[in-house]
């Protein structure tokens, strides 16, 4: 899934990922150790991407990619 910055999100069992569509770089990966993770979304303007396993939903502010802040919702 891409957003308008040229990152690509995508999810599996293990995690999630988001890697630069023009170098290939990841970027930002989660780990999910107990469960799958869902389909991943980003926001009409690309600077959130959310995304959720069995238990929880989290959001990923793109704009605090140093910080790679996480926010979780139960």
């Amino acid at each position: 899934l891409l957003n308008p910055d040229r990152r690509v999100a995508s999810a599996n069992d293990e995690g999630v990922y988001i890697r630069d569509a023009t170098t290939g770089t990841t970027l930002f990966t989660y780990r999910s150790r107990i469960s799958s993770v869902s389909p991943v979304a980003w926001s009409p303007d690309g600077t959130y991407l959310a995304f959720g396993t069995e238990t929880k939903l989290l959001v990923w502010s793109v704009i605090q990619a140093s910080a790679m802040e996480i926010q979780v919702w139960r």
